[in-house]
């Protein structure tokens, strides 16, 4: 009895993983695709939008997306355990912590840079 209720929490964690990954999938694919509807506006009438908006728009996607695939990451360390891969989701979560930070900083500035440029 007891090793089916663990058999069917395994089998959740892992199919909320799998669903995880597929919407950081998802966030990213859609956020290419909503940069590419702003470049062809930008293509279509050059003075409505500068190519550092498509750059952020794209950017805040690939941020959320990196975030569920750490969430992703985190729940199937949870279904195996072994130091290997713990180190292993250690160093993924470091790689995109570090990815998540300079890419949010470069987003950030580029953020400052557009207030400043549409106040003037």
């Amino acid at each position: 009895m007891l090793y089916n209720l663990l058999d069917n929490i395994d089998f959740s964690i892992e199919i909320a993983a799998t669903v995880v990954g597929y919407i950081a999938v998802l966030v990213i694919i859609g956020g290419l695709i909503h940069g590419l509807v702003i470049l062809v506006k930008h293509l279509l009438n050059p003075k409505q939008f500068p190519f550092t908006v498509v750059r952020l728009v794209v950017g805040q996607y690939l941020l959320l997306g990196l975030e569920f695939l750490i969430a992703k990451d985190i729940l199937q360390s949870v279904l195996q355990p072994t130091i290997s891969e713990l180190t292993q989701l250690g160093i993924l979560v470091l790689i995109r912590i570090v990815l998540n930070f300079f890419l949010e900083f470069d987003l950030v500035g580029k953020h400052k840079f557009l207030n400043n440029l549409f106040r003037k």
